[in-house]
């Protein structure tokens, strides 16, 4: 039959829920009636901060502020080594969930890259 399609939304940043409750491992993949797909989009500036010199940061979820160095090479490397880990981890949770993975700037290119995933699909089969 026909597959069906849906979709799950969700901020790419892997919290507790993410993880499952009190820190388990999440729930095995759902079975494979339907595709899963997930989509990721992230700023690419989030890995290569320039050096503007103190920034003040606010946290947009608990309003805390922080003043952080943006001309130390330390800071720059370590919000850079930050977001590759990020990046990688919802990598493997869409894997280990048995999703495929669409990748997308914040630059507006969300049509673009879901266009070029699913071309590349269907060159697949």
């Amino acid at each position: 039959g026909r597959r069906g399609g849906g979709g799950v939304l969700g901020r790419g940043v892997l919290g507790p829920a993410a993880r499952g409750a009190a820190g388990a491992a999440p729930s095995p993949p759902p079975p494979r009636r339907h595709d899963l797909i997930a989509v990721r989009t992230a700023d690419p500036r989030e890995g290569a901060w320039p050096a503007a010199g103190l920034v003040e940061l606010e946290d947009a979820e608990t309003g805390r502020r922080r003043l952080i160095d943006t001309g130390s090479a330390a800071v720059r490397s370590g919000f850079a080594a930050a977001a590759a880990a990020r990046r990688e981890a919802f990598r493997k949770l869409a894997r280990g969930a048995g999703a495929d993975l669409v990748e997308a700037g914040t630059g507006g290119d969300h049509f673009d890259a879901l266009l070029a995933f699913f071309r590349r699909r269907e060159r697949r089969k």
